[in-house]
């Protein structure tokens, strides 16, 4: 069914064990034994399934969440990471690949299925020149796992082309004491007849220095995989890409993705990793073109929330509502949710983060700085307020059939979404942060030229966040 209407399927290999119902990307995933019993911690946490691609073949899972000590190493494509000039290093749901750089076609490894026993690190046995390198190479990774954590291991050559393995069981091999660099990552092995350090992760990615070095020393291996999971998207939706003179896709939605899977506190942590105002700033840079590559959505949004009378009145003022910060809606309601009041708004730019899975795949954001005209003000048992998105350069005072138009379309779809809730449908899924509505600041009074002219109702306007 998924691959029918070309969704992404992202699946855990275990049970993912945690004391909270949300589950967070560090909490470990376990075996589940065929008897029902739990077993060994996993190495490889979650894989994203992908539909075929566009000339209907099959596509190979893809890791993007794991333990694997690879954050020193150079992503060089979802899931496979540089080693040297003559060697990439690839996670799978089995454990790691060491292979040649050349990329294999069709390759055995990528269906293996997990192993209930061990973790395995594949070492590729079928050149005779580069095996015996490799091999050295995957015991010197093997030997590491074993020194920092507490999990079976099990090097295996393998040759794809000749479906022949070479099992050779870790147990004889002693985890040794190693120095610091040793145990990061950044001496594993050599690869033919020299010893090559691995490449530290390159920062050609658009972004600038600082917030590359921020995003790596705050997040570490959640960043990398959200590149490796935007890089996949941007090949499946090439219309991400945008024109030739913007930025960096990838990075884009990569930090777009990270911020929305960390509920938008990604701000306050750069400031305390000591991100400066600059690096903060491009940041903000980065997010806002990340989301305008994401579809955008024209029709009826909502959210619900908490306000007295005193907020109710500034949106009657009829001036611009301002947003002040990232706030998100959602197109079918809030049904079962807390909250004295319905804010409903007409969409014509807010995106739509489905493609990034990072939340409910109903979300609909803005960013800071988008305008919107308050249409009425309803007052009942639950308030609702009526807005329009503005255009960058329209101006609040729209043709009055327009506005009855508008009216129209966000009564009846608030009409529809608290029918929902008298059937006690009930949204589930957590609050978020971003589930805040943009309060009326500076508004604009209409002039006799059409024109708006600003001023200031109150000077202690809350906002949002």
């Amino acid at each position: 069914m998924a691959a029918a209407v070309g969704a992404t399927v992202r699946s855990y290999t275990g049970l993912p064990v945690s004391s909270t119902a949300h589950i967070p990307t560090e909490e470990p995933v376990v075996v589940v034994r065929p008897d029902g019993t739990l077993g060994r911690t996993l190495m490889t946490r979650e894989v994203a399934h992908f539909p075929p691609s566009q000339d209907g073949g099959p596509t190979s899972p893809v890791v993007t969440n794991h333990r694997w000590p690879v954050d020193t190493l150079t992503l060089i494509r979802p899931g496979v990471y540089q080693h040297g000039p003559d060697a990439v290093v690839e996670v799978l749901r089995c454990g790691l690949w060491v292979r040649n750089a050349v990329e294999p076609v069709d390759a055995e490894p990528h269906s293996l299925p997990m192993d209930e026993a061990n973790e395995m690190v594949l070492y590729d046995s079928g050149d005779p020149q580069t095996a015996s390198a490799l091999r050295e190479l995957a015991q010197d990774i093997a030997r590491q796992v074993a020194a920092d954590n507490t999990v079976p291991l099990q090097v295996t050559g393998i040759h794809s082309a000749a479906r022949r393995n070479e099992p050779e069981p870790f147990g004889d091999i002693r985890p040794t004491v190693r120095d610091a660099a040793d145990r990061t990552g950044t001496a594993m092995a050599r690869v033919g007849s020299e010893r090559h350090e691995p490449s530290r992760p390159k920062t050609a990615r658009a972004a600038p220095l600082t917030v590359s070095e921020h995003f790596r020393a705050v997040w570490g291996e959640q960043y990398d995989s959200c590149v490796a999971f935007a890089a996949e998207l941007v090949r499946r939706h090439p219309a991400l890409r945008g024109d030739q003179s913007s930025g960096d896709p990838v990075v884009e939605l990569a930090v777009l993705r990270l911020y929305l899977l960390r509920d938008g506190d990604l701000p306050i942590l750069l400031s305390e990793a000591g991100a400066g105002r600059t690096a903060t700033q491009e940041l903000g840079r980065l997010l806002a073109s990340g989301l305008h590559r994401l579809p955008a959505y024209a029709g009826p949004v909502t959210l619900r929330t908490e306000l007295d009378q005193s907020d109710l009145a500034r949106y009657r003022t009829g001036g611009t509502v301002t947003a002040s910060n990232w706030f998100a809606c959602t197109m079918t309601g809030w049904s079962g949710r807390s909250g004295n009041t319905d804010l409903v708004i007409l969409s014509s730019g807010g995106r739509r983060t489905a493609l990034l899975e990072a939340g409910d795949p109903d979300v609909v954001m803005f960013t800071p700085g988008v305008r919107f005209a308050p249409l009425a003000v309803e007052a009942g048992a639950r308030n609702a307020v009526l807005l329009r998105e503005l255009g960058p350069s329209e101006v609040a005072t729209a043709a009055p059939d327009a506005c009855r138009r508008a009216v129209r379309q966000l009564s009846r779809a608030l009409t529809d979404w608290r029918r929902d809730e008298s059937f006690e449908v009930v949204r589930t899924g957590m609050l978020s942060a971003f589930f805040q509505p943009p309060f009326p600041g500076t508004t604009a009074r209409p002039t006799a030229d059409g024109a708006g002219a600003s001023r200031d109702p109150n000077s202690a306007a809350p906002t949002n966040g």
